[in-house]
C-alpha cells in the first residue's frame, strides 16, 4: 500500500501541468500568453491556408519551454510552508473519516462483542452525525471563523476517538462516536477553502493537499490493521489521536490569506 500511495503521488504530481494552466502567473504574464495563443491560433490558421510556411521545430520547442515554465510553477506549491500544513491537516482528517469507514464496525465487532448488526449501525451514527455537521457547518464557520471551528473540530475527534477506544461499555463509546463523526465533518472542506483563497494558485495547492489525502486514505486501512492484531481494533484507532493533536498546533495555516481578504472586501 505505501508502494501505491507513491506512485499516485508521482502521477498527481505529472499530471500537473494538464490541470494547472498558468493559475500561478502574475496577470500581465497570464495576458501576454493568451495574447501568444491568440497569435498561434491566427498563425495555424494562415499555415493551413497556404499564406505561411510551417516550422514545426520552433513550435514544438516553443510548446516543451511553456509546458516545463508551467510545471515548475505548479510545483512551487509544494515548496509552500502553509500549504504543507494544509496537507498535514487534511492527512489527519482524511485518516480520522477513512479509518472510521474501514475499522469502526469491526471494531464494535471485535472490542464490545456484539454482532455485525451492531457494527453497521454504529458506523451509520457515526456518517449520521458526520453528514449533519458537514451540512450545517459552514452557518458556523462564516460566524466563528475557519481557526476556531478546526480546532473544536479537531478536540470533539480526540475525545470521541479516546472515548470510544477507551470507554468502559457500548453506550459510552456511542457518545464517543457521535463526537468524533462532528469533529469528521469540517476539516476536508476548510482545508480545501484554505487552499483555494487565491485563485491564482489553487488548483496547484488543492492539488497538493489532495495528495496528502490520498496518501492517507491509501495507508491508514493496512498500517491500523497491523497495529489492530497487537492491541487489538480500539486501541489501534486511538492512535489517530497523535495526528489530530499535530494538525491543531497548525490550525492557524487554514486562516485566509490577506490577499483573498482585500478581494472579498473589494
Amino acid at each position: 500500500m505505501s508502494v501505491t500511495a507513491l506512485l499516485t503521488l508521482v502521477v498527481r504530481i505529472a499530471l500537473i501541468p494538464r490541470v494547472v494552466l498558468d493559475t500561478q502567473l502574475h496577470p500581465e504574464t497570464r495576458w501576454k500568453r493568451a495574447d501568444q495563443a491568440r497569435r498561434s491560433r491566427v498563425e495555424k490558421a494562415e499555415i493551413k491556408a497556404g499564406v505561411l510556411e510551417s516550422n514545426i521545430s520552433q513550435g514544438f520547442s516553443a510548446q516543451l519551454k511553456a509546458r516545463k515554465q508551467s510545471l515548475g510553477h505548479a510545483l512551487g506549491a509544494w515548496r509552500e510552508p502553509r500549504t504543507i500544513f494544509l496537507g498535514l491537516i487534511i492527512f489527519a482528517a482524511s485518516l480520522s473519516e477513512g479509518s472510521a469507514n474501514n475499522w469502526l464496525s469491526i471494531a464494535v465487532v471485535d472490542g464490545f462483542g456484539r454482532s455485525e448488526a451492531m457494527g453497521a449501525i454504529t458506523l451509520g451514527l457515526f456518517l449520521t452525525a458526520m453528514t449533519l455537521v458537514r451540512i450545517l457547518g459552514p452557518r458556523f464557520i462564516d460566524t466563528y471563523g475557519r481557526v476556531t471551528v478546526l480546532r473544536i473540530s479537531t478536540v470533539a475527534s480526540v475525545l470521541g476517538l479516546l472515548s470510544f477506544g477507551l470507554g468502559p461499555h457500548l453506550g459510552f463509546a456511542l457518545f464517543g462516536v457521535v463526537l468524533w463523526g462532528m469533529g469528521a465533518a469540517l476539516a476536508v472542506p476548510i482545508v480545501i477553502s484554505g487552499a483555494s483563497d487565491d485563485p491564482l494558485k489553487a488548483a496547484a495547492r488543492v492539488s497538493a493537499v489532495s495528495a496528502f489525502a490520498s496518501i492517507a486514505s491509501l495507508a491508514a486501512p493496512p498500517v491500523l490493521g497491523l497495529i489492530a492484531e497487537n492491541t487489538g481494533a480500539r486501541i489501534a484507532l486511538t492512535t489517530i489521536t497523535v495526528f489530530m493533536i499535530a494538525s491543531f498546533l497548525v490550525s492557524k495555516s487554514v486562516r485566509p490569506l490577506e490577499s483573498a481578504k482585500a478581494v472579498a472586501t473589494a
